[in-house]
């Protein structure tokens, strides 16, 4: 067998290629690469050379195979050159423009990965939509938190066939939303989730809380159905269900399905919630003695639950060492960080970790932190030493364990005790009164429901001076960096002008007119972007054009890039400038309220919210109504 001459077939193909004669070259090329298949120097030339003469499979398979050879050794720069010459040979192919966003992205050419990315997925999907999908998915490492995206992504699963994939990228892009307060956004997907599996609980409420949003008491009850069935005593589900009965006509169906929501409130010893629940039942319906009893001992029961262990005398700090430990170990706690708090405890010596009133903190909280057997350990330990106070002591064992309160009531006052034959609500028996409203509610309902007034009550009192002590600590702690943002002083004077404003009519200027129809579709078309998650594009189209609304727009904007500290001052100094009489007002009002809340600011978000209340009171009143109910929470907690 005559040996292979390497140098001679190579001399044989360079001689073929001076003289025009590519086929002979082609075969030259063709025994050196079958002689040495890894050789990247000869395919390159032979896919060149096949090209040349416009067979461009042969070529594409030369230069798919050069490609992933250049893959193996890291050359990805190389492998970027090589799928540059495919995509010419086969424009139709979006695959390898996928595989050339790839290497882009290998190479460390992020900008041309996600424009690659993007003309692969355009391209792909109709004809491979689950390609489609996993260049979505590596597009999103790209460009993290696009919402359009994800959705797209979730839509191309879904045409795809893979309805599980699909359905949840759906339910991660909800709970991304619903943390960042996006209900109208979540309702929408959650409508789109539930064409995928009809039977989630958690977005039947998404989509049913949506409805409430837009007094579609309807449509809310449509889906409440699905999730009544599902799990009747869920009390998101009930609470949907009487929310919803309560913006008909006929408030008083509103009844058995909150006598039901107290019940599992009380299962669950959620004594503080379960107040609000039994006063709206009260409110809905004729008056009921037996509803009163359960009220008042609902009551008494919220009082007993709130009470906390650093609240007895024996829990006051006795010297300097103490009060600064405690404190630390409470703001900790109110800001989420208790571990810190504890790890502060663990540094210190014996001494002062067995005081009294440094382990009422640490039980509570350890508590707070889920850690509720080590919590009761601490305080069942704490017995021996509580003297006189000991029966406080025992009511906030008998709290934390679930057991009847009803022996402590005479520490508040007397308590009414219910009926002896009173039944408890069957909540199985309540699907009739569902599906007698949805056969006739599109008739019987109207759009008339609110929170219940007590949201509107503003903490007052002793209150607001703990929280002043409380925040004084915070001050001494992290810094006071509230008033370095948010200018309370300045903020009160501006609002102040504001109420005193009044609205002047102007002598109308056609030109202006003109100006202002054609800055109103700029802002139609900025929103459009905006509710597609193209915030840079909206910024750019929103660059130049005046206005409240359109400074409100740009401060949502900037604030979604996570520039919250400029966009409260832009959207602030536009407030200022602006007419009462604006319509814009009250939605800047809200945005300015959401960007302080966002940033920790609770103090001026309360008071804008405020404003809102008292100036705008229809404007998104039951958003508005739920977001002051819970700032007072805080503050107050």
């Amino acid at each position: 067998m005559a040996t292979f001459d390497r140098n001679k077939k190579e001399q044989e193909a360079q001689k073929a290629l001076s003289k025009n004669n590519y086929e002979k070259a082609i075969e030259a090329y063709g025994a050196l690469l079958r002689h040495d298949p890894r050789d990247r120097r000869i395919r390159q030339k032979l896919a060149d050379l096949y090209q040349r003469v416009n067979r461009k499979d042969d070529a594409a398979k030369h230069y798919k195979e050069l490609a992933r050879l250049y893959g193996v050794d890291g050359n990805h720069r190389a492998a970027i050159a090589v799928y540059k010459k495919l995509v010419t040979l086969q424009p139709a192919d979006s695959a390898l423009v996928g595989e050339l966003a790839g290497c882009y992205l290998l190479a460390g050419f992020t900008n041309d990965a996600i424009s690659n990315y993007e003309q692969a997925i355009n391209g792909l999907e109709v004809r491979d939509p689950k390609l489609a999908a996993q260049y979505c998915m590596e597009l999103q490492k790209l460009k993290t938190g696009d919402v359009p995206l994800q959705i797209r992504t979730a839509e191309l699963l879904a045409s795809s066939g893979s309805q599980s994939e699909a359905f949840e990228v759906y339910r991660a892009i909800i709970a991304d939303l619903r943390r960042r307060g996006r209900l109208d956004e979540v309702g929408r997907l959650a409508n789109q989730a539930l064409k995928l599996k009809d039977d989630a609980p958690d977005l039947l409420q998404d989509a049913a809380e949506a409805c409430l949003a837009v007094e579609d008491a309807a449509g809310a009850l449509r889906h409440l159905q699905v999730a009544y069935q599902s799990d009747p005593k869920d009390s998101r589900t009930l609470e949907l269900l009487a929310r919803a009965f309560e913006l008909g006509e006929d408030k008083a169906k509103a009844r058995p399905i909150l006598i039901a929501l107290a019940e599992v409130l009380a299962s669950k010893k959620a004594y503080s919630e379960r107040v609000p629940v039994l006063e709206r039942a009260i409110a809905v319906g004729a008056e009921d003695k037996g509803l009163s009893t359960q009220l008042q001992k609902a009551k008494i029961e919220a009082q007993l639950a709130s009470f906390r262990l650093t609240d007895m005398d024996a829990a006051k700090p006795a010297d300097e060492v103490q009060v600064r430990l405690c404190t630390r170990m409470q703001v900790f706690q109110r800001y989420g960080f208790g571990e810190r708090g504890l790890d502060e405890l663990m540094a210190m010596d014996e001494g002062t970790k067995s005081a009294f009133p440094v382990r009422a903190q640490e039980a509570e909280v350890r508590i707070s932190l889920g850690q509720s057997e080590e919590g009761l350990e601490i305080a069942q330990g704490m017995l021996a030493d509580a003297g006189d106070e000991i029966d406080k002591l025992e009511q906030r064992l008998a709290v934390l364990t679930g057991a009847d309160l009803s022996p402590f009531f005479s520490q508040i006052e007397e308590a009414e005790e219910p009926e002896p034959d009173e039944e408890p609500i069957d909540i199985e028996a309540m699907d009739g009164l569902l599906d007698d409203a949805l056969g006739g509610v599109e008739e019987e309902l109207v759009a008339e429901g609110d929170e219940a007034a007590s949201t509107d009550q503003i903490v007052e009192g002793d209150e607001v001076a703990a929280i002043e002590q409380v925040e004084e600590v915070e001050d001494d702690l992290f810094g006071d960096d509230d008033e370095e943002w948010v200018d309370d002083d300045d903020d009160d004077a501006a609002f102040d002008a504001l109420l005193k404003s009044g609205g002047t009519i102007a002598e109308v200027d056609p030109e202006e007119v003109a100006a202002e129809a054609e800055a109103g579709a700029d802002l139609e078309e900025a929103e459009g972007l905006i509710a597609m998650g193209m915030h840079p594009q909206a910024m750019e189209l929103l660059d130049g054009v005046e206005g409240l609304r359109a400074a409100t727009l740009l401060a949502h904007c900037m604030r979604e890039q996570g520039d919250a500290k400029k966009a409260f001052a832009h959207l602030r100094d536009a407030v200022d400038d602006a007419d009462e009489s604006d319509p814009a007002q009250p939605g800047a009002l809200f945005e300015l309220a959401e960007l302080a809340g966002r940033a920790g600011k609770h103090r001026p978000a309360l008071r804008y919210l405020r404003e809102l209340q008292e100036s705008f009171p229809d404007h998104r009143s039951t958003e508005v109504s739920a977001r002051v109910k819970a700032l007072k929470k805080v503050l107050a907690n």
